[in-house]
């Protein structure tokens, strides 16, 4: 058994989640935020057999898509006694569809 974790971004979560009950797998959706830009994402925990990881991945990467979009990035700390730091400018950046990961599952259990 393998353990898909899929991050996407939020737009793309209803056409994903909506693809892959389509073709009966089942998934924990969490709602989740980027690090870097502060973006809203979700991450799916999808729990299939080995031979299903290809078909998951394929949906995944069929129904998401790569945007850009304008970040400020953080500003440094002021430290006391120094002028405050220079506004900085916005800059777009692209962000991908999906990250995933596959993990091996050594044991599961449906209680």
């Amino acid at each position: 058994m393998e353990l898909v974790v899929a991050i996407i971004q939020h737009e793309d979560a209803a056409r994903v989640t909506g693809a892959l009950a389509e073709k009966g797998y089942s998934f924990t959706r969490i709602n989740t935020t980027s690090g870097l830009s502060r973006i809203s994402n979700t991450t799916l925990l999808i729990g299939v057999h080995g031979a299903q990881v290809e078909e998951v991945m394929e949906t995944i990467k069929a129904n998401c898509r790569s945007r850009t979009q304008l970040i400020s990035p953080s500003l440094p700390e002021q430290l006391p006694g120094f002028p405050p730091p220079l506004p900085v400018e916005r800059r777009e950046v692209e962000f991908g569809g999906a990250v995933i990961f596959v993990l091996d599952v050594k044991r599961f259990e449906r209680l």
